[in-house]
């Protein structure tokens, strides 16, 4: 069964390549029709800003991970587990410019 389905999937993605060469052919375009939206100026800057807000929310992740693990080194809250990986101690109390390192991003926001 799982082969049956591998085959058609494999057959779909062949006939997709295809027609995305063809239309390149006919139509002069590089690639696929799928950014381009009909043409709806409205639509491409919708896609645009679904990109550009990955890119903030990544770096927000990583940023705020950041902080937290520098929060909780100044305060001495790292602790090592089992395979020696530095990890947050979440019963800490010890306080860092007046506030836990755990509610740091919370207070920021």
């Amino acid at each position: 069964m799982t082969e049956e389905i591998n085959k058609e999937v494999v057959e779909t993605v062949e006939e997709s390549q295809q027609q995305a060469v063809e239309e390149s052919k006919k139509t002069g375009r590089c690639g696929s029709s799928c950014f381009r939206f009909e043409d709806l100026d409205m639509a491409k800057g919708y896609n645009l800003l679904g990109i550009g807000r990955g890119g903030v929310v990544m770096s927000n992740i990583f940023l705020s991970t950041s902080l937290i693990y520098l929060a909780s080194q100044q305060a001495g809250c790292l602790i090592l587990d089992e395979n020696d990986n530095t990890i947050v101690d979440k019963d800490c109390e010890t306080k860092v410019y007046g506030m836990l390192p755990i509610s740091l991003i919370s207070n920021i926001a």
